[in-house]
This record gives C-alpha cells, structure tokens and sequence, in this order.
C-alpha cells in the first residue's frame, strides 16, 4: 500500500505518461496528415488544368481492368503500369480504385483525404459511379461544411467527360 506522498508521485507519474502519449498521437496524426484542406475550387482547378492526364488515367485503368478483368486498386506510387502511375502523379492523386462492371469501367482517385477516429475527410475524382446529391455552391462552402454541428455531409460536383469532383465528410 502507498503513503500519500508515493500515491501522488505515482499519479503525476501516471499523468506525465498519458500526457506523452497523447502527444505522441498527436504528432503521429499530423505526420501522416495530407497538408492544409484544398478549398473546393483548387480541386476543380486541378481537373481543368490536368485534364488530358485524367483522359489518360480513364483510358489506361478501363483497358486494364476491361481487357484483364481485373480490380486496380492501391496507392499510386504502387501501381506497377508506369504510364498510369505518371498520370496519376501529375494529377496529384494518392490513391486509385477502377473496376469493371457490365461493360462500364469505375474509377475513383484519391485526392485528399485524412481520418481520425472514425471520422474524416475525403476529396474524390469519380468517373462512371453512381452520384448523390450535386454540389450547391450556395450550401456546399468550405464554412459551412467545416462547422462544428454541420454533420455527414456528401456531395457530387459534375467536372466534365463523365467526372465528378465528390466531397465527403463523415
């Protein structure tokens, strides 16, 4: 049994090590972080101003996974078809899933995204996927969505060529 001396050194103990830990996350969290969230009209951009290599990148992924029948699927600095690992790099994108499915090949790019204890953050490049509710610039601001209360919040951009630019906050 501690004597009150022992039983507080023990608690401050206790509190340095949780306080170390809780850095530890903290700074492992900022680490892993993508950078600053992109405003909505940065992500736009970024499709006009690469969109030859977004062709490229659908031209590419639906052969593979057309003529193969095969799922690609991964982070884009290990996509083993350099063409569509170049392509992918020049958009800005991390991570890339494209399937096929009844003669339709799917695509969705990873632009940015960040998670934290089931919750998180993710911008999308969609081609061929089922959309939701569309983007409403009057509603869909990055104030708006990044209040506190806001909530699950998912919307769909219509870009061009059959893309869309897909928000999701979970």
């Amino acid at each position: 049994m501690l004597d009150g001396v022992a039983f507080i050194k023990a608690v401050h103990k206790i509190k340095s090590l949780k306080n170390g830990i809780a850095l530890l996350v903290i700074l492992m969290a900022q680490a892993c972080s993508p950078g600053p969230k992109p405003e909505f009209e940065e992500v736009t951009k970024n499709y006009y101003s690469n969109q030859s290599s977004f062709e490229e990148v659908k031209n590419l992924a639906c052969k593979i996974t057309l003529t193969h029948g095969v799922k690609l699927r991964g982070a884009t600095e290990d996509i083993e078809n350099e063409e569509l690992k170049q392509a992918l790099l020049k958009i800005g994108v991390s991570e890339v899933s494209a399937s096929s499915h009844e003669g339709k090949c799917k695509i969705a790019l990873t632009y940015y995204a960040v998670a934290l204890g089931g919750s998180g953050v993710s911008y999308n490049y969609i081609r061929n996927i089922q959309v939701g509710q569309l983007y409403n610039p009057k509603v869909h601001t990055l104030a708006a969505v990044e209040a506190p209360n806001s909530g699950k919040i998912k919307f769909y951009k219509e870009l061009e060529n059959g893309w869309y630019f897909v928000f999701n906050k979970s």
